[in-house]
């Protein structure tokens, strides 16, 4: 294992680790600092270690989301920020295609199970308070090579994250004519 310099941390990060973090994966790639299966627990890195964690596409491929994020929040500064994308469940194309996801995600999904203010807050030893969360209709808000046309991309954007009342309509009634939202990006800050 590497030491441990940056306050920077990228979970899962492959070949596309941010700039100046460490990366933990369980790839063997030129890229990643630390090499470790992320559904063993406890991670190899220390108890309040880092500032900034980023968790992009990692959180469907892991067997017990809510242990992860426990881990999450050991690793974490208290008033760390932490960067998540998901696959959101209304879009088949981005949750089911691949087949190693376990599960998709909805806006009530960080909002309800992992601050010690929500409403099953018993299911997870955690406190992360939701800064932000955006319902992107393509990947990476539309940065990854797509046919879905931009102008397109920026209705639903537009329409769907007015607040998070216009959030669940989307979810639960309008996804289903739009062919949903392929991702679900939330900015959490850590409480201790």
């Amino acid at each position: 294992m590497k030491k441990i310099q940056s306050k920077k941390l990228d979970i899962g990060c492959g070949k596309y680790k941010q700039d100046g973090a460490i990366g933990i994966d369980h790839s063997d790639l030129p890229e990643i600092d630390i090499k470790h299966d992320l559904n063993i627990f406890p991670w190899p890195l220390k108890e309040s270690s880092f500032s900034e964690i980023h968790c992009y596409h990692v959180l469907e491929h892991v067997q017990d989301v809510v242990k992860f994020m426990q881990e999450i929040y050991r690793v974490s500064e208290d008033g760390s920020k932490v960067y998540i994308k998901v696959p959101h469940a209304s879009c088949s194309k981005s949750l089911w295609t691949d087949p190693t996801h376990y599960r998709g995600f909805t806006a009530r999904s960080f909002l309800d199970y992992f601050s010690k203010e929500s409403y099953f807050s018993y299911y997870a030893n955690t406190n992360f308070i939701v800064e932000s969360q955006k319902l992107n209709y393509c990947l990476y808000d539309g940065k990854r090579e797509t046919k879905i046309p931009r102008w397109w991309q920026n209705i639903w954007n537009k329409l769907g994250n007015i607040n998070f009342t216009t959030q669940e309509i989307f979810e639960r009634i309008l996804a289903n004519y739009i062919g949903g939202f392929e991702e679900l990006d939330v900015i959490l800050t850590v409480k201790k």
